[in-house]
Formats: structure tokens, C-alpha cells, sequence
């Protein structure tokens, strides 16, 4: 077995190995402010899945916030669901919650030229499903513009995946409490997906050869993880 061979291997099994043994390897988080986290982590490693949602998704909610996924606040200026290629990898402000059937958000003053992002919102168990189906399927064209070394491409797809998944996993897990572990698991994944494509293209994840294999293996283990939670919410 050649040593380029070896390398692959070894490099792929470390990533799965990272995200899979979420629980079990990495102590839990509590209530700690974002500057007293350690950023210094591997672009792979997870925080730990909470008994409390609102704990492991906490930086869409202005609290304690899992840096390892995060650029510095300070320099945060998008919206999840903002599109623009600049937001691929960087901080985003949380999606606000909703009852009505799409989720509106503008930068207000701070940003006055910038137009309000609509997004979905579902209203059944049914719509999030179909909501995650969706999303899975795009991932399929991440994947590829990954494999084409299209990072941008692959992010700015990202930008508009990762909104969508974490609305549809937030109204499965306020129906379904017993999937929010899994649930909750998709955010941080989709989370990941979207900080290191922006190292990729930032050239702060290796060679390409390299970081096309990082990316897809954070895409396999987040394809998984949501086709886990379809069939679960699906059954229900």
C-alpha cells in the first residue's frame, strides 16, 4: 500500500472517527461564555450533543456559544440564510422563531442596503420532512462541486441548505422530543460543513487534494446523520 494510500486512509478514518464518537470523547459544555472556550480544536472535532437544545445550539440564540464552529463575533456582519460568498464559513446572527409560514429577517440599520431574507418555515411534522428530503438532495451537489474543487460553488449552495436545516430539525425536535438529540446533531454537522468549505477556500485547510477530502467527509457523516433523522421523523 503506497504511503499517499496510507495518508487517505488515515485521514478519512480520523475525520468519521471525530464526528461519530460525539458523546463519548468530548466532555460536556456548560455554561460557558464563548471567550472561555478553546478554539485551538481539529476543524472536525464537535461539541458534545446537550440534554438541552437550546445549550448545543446556543450560538444561533446569543448565549453560550460553541466557538470551535465561529470566527471572531467581532467581525460577524451575516444572517443565516444570507447567500452572499463573503458569509461562507463565518459567524451568523440566529434565525428568529416564527409561527407564520415564512421567517423574515433584514440587517435593519447596520446594513440598509442589503434586502430582507425570506425564508420557509413549516407548519406540519410532514413539511419539515420534506423540508430535510430537500436538503439531503443538495447536499448530493455539494458533494460534487467539492469533488470539482468548486469550494465556493459548494459553499455558496451551503449558505442555502444550512438555514433550511436548521428550521425544519427545530420544529421536528419541538414536536418530536425524542429526536432532538439527533435533531440538534444536524445543525452542528451543517455548521461544519460550512466553516471548513470556508477554510478550504481561505486556504487554511491543506493542499486541495486535502481539504477535498475533509469536506467530504464532513458531507458524508452530516448526509448521514440527516437521513437518520428523516427516517425517524418520517415514522412517526
Amino acid at each position: 500500500m503506497s504511503k499517499l494510500v496510507i495518508l487517505l486512509f488515515v485521514l478519512t478514518h480520523h475525520t468519521l472517527i471525530d464526528a461519530f464518537s460525539i458523546n463519548r470523547l468530548l466532555p460536556t459544555i456548560t455554561n460557558q461564555e464563548e471567550s472561555d472556550l478553546d478554539v485551538s480544536m481539529s476543524t472536525t472535532s464537535l461539541p458534545p450533543t446537550y440534554s438541552t437544545r437550546r445549550k448545543l445550539i446556543s450560538y444561533f440564540f446569543g448565549t453560550a456559544a460553541p466557538s470551535l464552529l465561529l470566527i471572531d463575533k467581532a467581525s460577524a456582519s451575516c444572517l443565516t440564510g444570507d447567500e452572499s460568498p463573503e458569509c461562507i464559513g463565518v459567524y451568523k446572527e440566529g434565525i428568529p422563531e416564527s409561527n407564520s409560514n415564512t421567517i423574515e429577517q433584514s440587517y435593519g440599520v447596520f446594513r440598509p442596503n442589503q434586502p430582507t431574507i425570506s425564508l420557509p418555515n413549516p407548519t406540519s411534522l410532514k413539511e419539515a420532512v420534506g423540508m430535510l428530503k430537500d436538503q439531503l438532495l443538495a447536499m448530493e451537489d455539494v458533494e460534487k462541486q467539492i469533488s470539482s474543487a468548486s469550494f465556493e460553488l459548494a459553499g455558496t449552495t451551503m449558505l442555502r441548505v444550512l438555514p433550511r436545516l436548521i428550521i425544519a430539525e427545530r420544529y421536528i425536535a419541538t414536536v418530536l422530543p425524542k429526536v432532538i438529540d439527533r435533531a440538534d446533531e444536524i445543525t452542528v454537522l451543517g455548521l461544519v460543513v460550512d466553516k471548513n468549505i470556508g477554510k478550504a477556500m481561505r486556504g487554511n485547510l491543506g493542499g486541495t487534494a486535502i481539504a477535498q477530502l475533509e469536506l467530504l467527509s464532513n458531507v458524508k457523516v452530516l448526509k448521514t446523520s440527516l437521513d437518520g433523522l428523516i427516517l425517524r421523523a418520517s415514522a412517526e
